[in-house]
């Protein structure tokens, strides 16, 4: 058989690159220390750390060091993003003199929207990097295992389980982010899309912890009970079909997969389930409640079009309807109500441009994946490739199943809002931090993409 090898002296297009732009190794350290310590809450998990503002202290050095970060880095082209952020951020401050209850207003604003956000301006400022953003996003999942597994010990042993409203569900730890099982759920969807799209992309000692964090994440979104997580289930199943090749097969393997499940699940919770559609509840006639805040939450917004502030919605509901002070319980009639209409276009208009960047961005990565791959092919067959080039090759294929996985995420956070308040969570800005990151980092590929498809080896 007649063999080839490369008889150039020259560096592979990757390697004469130039290099990805890093945080030091200090401050990605501080970074991943960040990431359990906000989504496990760890000040409330451990007492001294707690007492001492542990979260804050770290939080406030990273904030420093990430402004710092956007100094050094203002000669960059401004994100296409960021006029977005800035104006929703404008929307809101304009807003709070006129809030019907401003200390409350302002509380979460500063407790909420404002401190949340600095997780996007983390992600934006120090995953600059393949590399970088694998740990963001294995930290993230990490995290979302520990809850997992809490959960899972927790079901088996009954300690995390009682009865709400007829039916045996399961809840996060008290006093949590995730103490609520609509919460709990919800964080459990969030982990999905991920295992989804990361799975095809990783070696089976990181697909094992993934099928783990998959098992969790069936458990809770079962035992939760949760109507909202059934909900943000479907809104995933929905988009997987819509970017799905195969749409019949699809649909066929979903047939099957949903009568196994209807099978396996206990008939408390197909119960459940159905009262999405119709049906009466056992006890607490939550459908009902949900049904008068929507109303309620419609008229307010009829009576003051620029919104009551924001969380104001419960207070003016006591006040003008003497009912008892509730949230919306509706993601799109809490931005109506409390932000008025200027606010849902901000909104719309800031998801809007976060999706059509991770779309835009799958896109682009995926052309640039089957170019480097048809160069690669037309090589001779025993030819390798170098590992400097099939290493940018996966850096390529992990950032398009990222782009791919935080579309999703949106998504699901988009059907979720349906049943949950959830206008001022972190999961938005999650997801901003993720499409500004991946368009940096991507930008910096783009030379070396070039360079490897305009690199021809000579061969003897």
């Amino acid at each position: 058989m007649e063999t080839y090898s490369i008889a150039t002296t020259e560096p592979y297009p990757c390697e004469a690159a130039l290099p990805y732009q890093r945080a030091s190794r200090i401050v990605l350290l501080l970074f991943v220390i960040y990431i359990p310590t906000w989504f496990l809450e760890i000040g409330k998990r451990i007492h001294v750390l707690g007492a001492i503002r542990f979260e804050f202290i770290l939080g406030s050095i990273l904030g420093l060091l990430a402004m710092i970060s956007l100094i050094r880095a203002r000669k960059e082209r401004i994100n296409p993003l960021l006029p977005y952020i800035v104006l929703y951020f404008v929307i809101l401050l304009v807003q709070l003199p006129f809030s019907r209850d401003f200390e409350l207003s302002w509380q979460i604003f500063r407790d909420r929207i404002l401190k949340f956000s600095f997780m996007a301006l983390f992600i934006c400022s120090f995953v600059r990097s393949p590399s970088s953003l694998r740990l963001f996003i294995g930290m993230f999942l990490l995290s979302c295992m520990k809850i997992g597994e809490e959960a899972f010990v927790g079901k088996i042993t009954g300690s995390m389980v009682w009865e709400n409203q007829g039916v045996m569900r399961l809840n996060g730890p008290a006093t949590s982010l995730v103490g609520h099982p609509n919460s709990l759920s919800g964080n459990a969807l969030g982990t999905l899309p991920f295992i989804y799209y990361l799975f095809p992309n990783l070696s089976w000692k990181w697909r094992v912890p993934l099928l783990i964090q998959l098992l969790f994440a069936i458990n809770i979104i079962i035992y939760t009970g949760s109507r909202t997580g059934y909900m943000g289930f479907l809104g995933f199943i929905a988009i997987l079909f819509l970017k799905s090749r195969y749409k019949m097969r699809f649909l066929a393997f979903m047939a099957v997969l949903f009568f196994v499940v209807l099978w396996a699940l206990p008939v408390s919770y197909q119960e459940r389930f159905s009262t999405i559609f119709s049906g009466e509840e056992k006890e607490g006639h939550s459908k009902v409640k949900r049904i008068e805040l929507f109303h309620d939450s419609l008229n307010v917004f009829m009576t003051y079009p620029f919104g009551v502030g924001i969380g104001a919605f419960k207070e003016v509901r006591a006040e003008e309807y003497g009912k008892d002070p509730m949230d919306t319980h509706n993601l799109y009639t809490q931005i109506l109500s409390e932000t008025g209409i200027q606010g849902l276009i901000v909104f719309v208009a800031l998801i809007f441009k976060v999706l059509k960047t991770l779309h835009n961005l799958e896109i682009d990565l995926k052309a640039d994946i089957e170019k480097i791959g048809s160069h690669m092919r037309r090589a001779p067959p025993v030819f390798e490739m170098d590992e400097s080039v099939s290493g940018h090759l996966r850096d390529l294929q992990f950032m398009q199943a990222v782009c791919s996985a935080t579309f999703a995420y949106i998504v699901i956070r988009l059907a979720l809002g349906c049943f949950g308040h959830d206008l001022y969570e972190v999961y938005w800005w999650i997801a901003c931090g993720l499409a500004i990151a991946v368009t940096n980092i991507y930008a910096a590929a783009i030379p070396r993409t070039e360079e490897i498809l305009a690199f021809e080896p000579e061969y003897e």
